[in-house]
This record gives structure tokens, sequence and C-alpha cells, in this order.
């Protein structure tokens, strides 16, 4: 692998740093490399906040019995789950590699790291599709549905997410390596990239596809659900609902469907700088410059796409009453077995002709 391909297959483009200190003549030299201290500590407070949020969401839901009686809500642990690894097994690595160490970790973690990271990023947009389906389910049909809203299917669905995500992301076990560089800077340094090899035209097609199937027919799909479900909670029940049991169910299943909303917004914003840089680097290389600009560029969507694996407890803790009292418990280790005040909200269903003033208290959803 020559000097022209480290252009393509650095993750974290070690190269920048290089060529654009050399392009400065007569710069501020003491502000060139400050990345190596702040990125570092921008990851660290990623980590401690993202990596105690969602443990604090892994309890709360474990803890509580009757979350577990609710899809949404393994749903909401599979994610937690998935921010979890992607936090402990791949940013505090890429925090390393912005100190100028390199990749000091073997070809092992080299492989494992970068794994996890794609496998996760996966899982948890696999997940938000998930999650948005069986909201558009609960709210427009919550009867008929109700056999195929059940914890046993979502534990397979979950399932089914991560073999997908293992699938999708296995080619990086194959093509990441570990490679040592004596031309990037006066001393020698070791890197953790990827080199396809005899398959190298294959790489931008895979990065094509990363994006089709792991971001853009996910964010088709979860708008056109979203849009629904608009339609159907805040204009459509507004016309049809009667008595106070009925606008209770409605006003719950909004404060759902709006938490749902928020996550997949947040991360589809986080990750498309991060979805555009890879398409960028791969099918527009050569109008991707050596300069600090486009090496804060990358920064600034290394940033984003780790920082959004951070987000999720906090916008729970924002908008979820519920969720913040089972925080607070689970600070506390108070737990009783009904600690976050889950208990089913008796209501009237008038979202079609054939399920109207049916009792509806045993398929209630979870009041957020």
């Amino acid at each position: 692998m020559d000097n022209s391909d480290i252009n393509e297959v650095l993750s974290m483009d070690l190269e920048d740093i290089g060529n654009s200190s050399e392009s400065r003549s007569g710069g501020d030299q003491s502000s060139q490399g400050s990345e190596a201290i702040l990125v570092p500590i921008i990851f660290s407070f990623m980590v401690l906040l993202g990596g105690i949020g969602n443990i604090l969401v892994m309890v709360v839901v474990i803890k509580n019995k009757n979350q577990f009686k609710n899809t949404t809500n393994l749903f909401i642990l599979n994610l937690a789950v998935a921010d979890l690894l992607f936090l402990i097994f791949c940013v505090p690595f890429h925090a390393i590699i912005y100190t100028g160490l390199g990749w000091p970790f073997g070809e092992f973690m080299c492989k494992f790291v970068h794994f996890v990271q794609y496998s996760s990023m996966v899982a948890s947009i696999l997940t938000l599709v998930a999650m948005s389906f069986d909201r558009y389910l609960a709210v427009g049909y919550p009867l008929r549905t109700k056999h195929m809203r059940t914890p046993k299917k979502a534990l397979c669905v979950a399932i089914c997410v991560w073999v997908l995500s293992v699938l999708i992301a296995l080619p990086w076990l194959v093509f990441y390596t570990v490679r040592i560089y004596s031309n990037l800077g006066p001393k020698e340094v070791t890197i953790c990239a990827d080199d396809w090899g005899k398959a190298s035209s294959s790489r931008p097609t895979y990065f094509l596809l990363l994006f089709i199937l792991g971001y853009a027919i996910p964010l088709v799909t979860i708008s056109i659900l979203s849009t629904l479900m608009v339609r159907q909670l805040w204009i459509v029940n507004e016309y049809r609902c009667q008595g106070t049991r009925t606008l209770e169910s409605i006003k719950a299943k909004r404060k759902v469907t709006r938490l749902v909303i928020v996550i997949v917004v947040v991360f589809l914003v986080c990750w498309l700088p991060s979805h555009v840089i890879w398409l960028w680097t791969n099918y527009f290389s050569t109008s991707w410059h050596h300069t600090y600009g486009f090496y804060y560029m990358r920064i600034f969507a290394h940033v984003l796409s780790y920082a959004n694996s951070a987000m999720n407890p906090v916008i729970y803790a924002f908008l979820s009453q519920n969720f913040r009292k089972g925080f607070q418990k689970a600070l506390l280790c108070k737990y009783r077995d009904n600690s976050l005040g889950l208990s089913p909200i008796p209501m009237t269903r008038t979202t079609s002709h054939e399920e109207r003033n049916i009792p509806m208290s045993n398929v209630a959803d979870f009041n957020m």
C-alpha cells in the first residue's frame, strides 16, 4: 500500500496533520497540535457521560419487571447496549490516536475495535427502525397487532438486528490491519487502517451500500412511519377522541412517539457528516485536501457521531418524567416492583371503526 492509498484508508487521517503542518509557513506554531489535547478530553467526557447514562438506562429497564412487558423499552435497552459498546470499544481507542501516538494496541484490537464500531452503528439504526415500526403498530393498530408486539418477538427482532449488523461489519475483521510508516513524520508511525488489497475497487461500493442500508433506507422508512404516527395522534384523533380516558391515552402515546422521533432525528443528524465524508473520500478523493480545514471537518464528524451514543440518556431525562424518576432511584439504589409508576392506563380506543369503545387497559402503552 503506497502513499496515495493512505488518503483512502485512514479512518483517522493522520496524514492530514503532517501535510497541513508542513504547509503552514510562518504560522503560529503554538496552535498546532491543539487537537491532540482537546479531542481526547472531549472523547473522555463522552465516554464518562454516555457510559454512566447508558448503564443507568439498562439498570432502569432491567430492574423494573414491568419494563419487560413493553416492547418499546426492550428496544431502548437494545439501543443502550449498542451505544455502550460503541463508547467502550471505539471512542477511547480513537482518542489515543489523536494524541499522535499512532496505534499501540496491536493487530487484534485494530480489527475488533472497528468491527464493533460499524456493527454497533448499524445495530443502532436498525433498532430505531424496529422501534419506529413498533410505535406505528401501537398507535395505529393496537388490538390487531397485540399478538405481534410481545417481549419474546421484540427479543427475536433484537437478535436479528445484531445478526444482520455483524454480517454487515464482517469485512472489517478481514481488511483492517496494522501498518508501520516512516514517511509521515520525523518518527515511525504505527497505523490501524483498512487495506483492501486486490479488492480495493470494492471499497467505495461497500461504503455506498453502508450508506444505503445503514442510513438512506432507514431514513425513508422512519420518515414514512413517523409521518403516519403524527397524522394519527395529532390530527385524526383530535376529531375522534371522546372521554377523559381516551384523551389520557392519546397524550401518553404522543409522549412516547415524540421521544422516539427525537431519538431518531438526533441519530440521523449526528451520523450524516460521517456518511458524507466516507462517500466523499471514496468517490471524490481528489477533491479531499490535506489541510487543517478538512482535517477539522473530519474531527467534527467524528465528535458528532461519537456524541450520539452519549445523547440518548440525556434525551430520556429531558423528555420522560418517568425515566428521570428511574434514574434518580437507580442512583439511590431504591427500587420497588413498580419503581417507575408505569401502571397501565385504562383507555378507550377510537382509531378505527371496529375498535371504538373497546376497553384498552390490557394494551396500554408506556406512560412516559
